[in-house]
């Protein structure tokens, strides 16, 4: 099923997305290209931003995102339709 699935999304040049975290992401991508949040970071940027914000419990260290978005991209990935 799985193969067939994903061969027809990539015919038809639609997203296949098969996990929840995939799903998230590309919530948190379109939410960051509709705020204008997209810029271009080093490894080594993200990395402390990551540390400093784990620091001060703004990020969940398991999910890698931040706690106060976390609720809202969950809230929006369970209104998005799975075709």
């Amino acid at each position: 099923d799985g193969y067939e699935i994903r061969t027809a999304a990539v015919a038809r040049s639609v997203p296949c997305l098969t996990t929840v975290q995939a799903l998230a992401a590309a919530v948190q991508g379109i939410d960051a290209l509709n705020g204008g949040d997209v810029g271009v970071r080093s490894l080594q940027e993200h990395a402390e931003q990551l540390t400093e914000m784990t620091s001060r419990d703004q990020l969940d260290p398991v999910e890698g995102i931040e706690v106060s978005r976390a609720t809202e991209t969950a809230r929006r990935a369970s209104a998005v339709p799975i075709m």
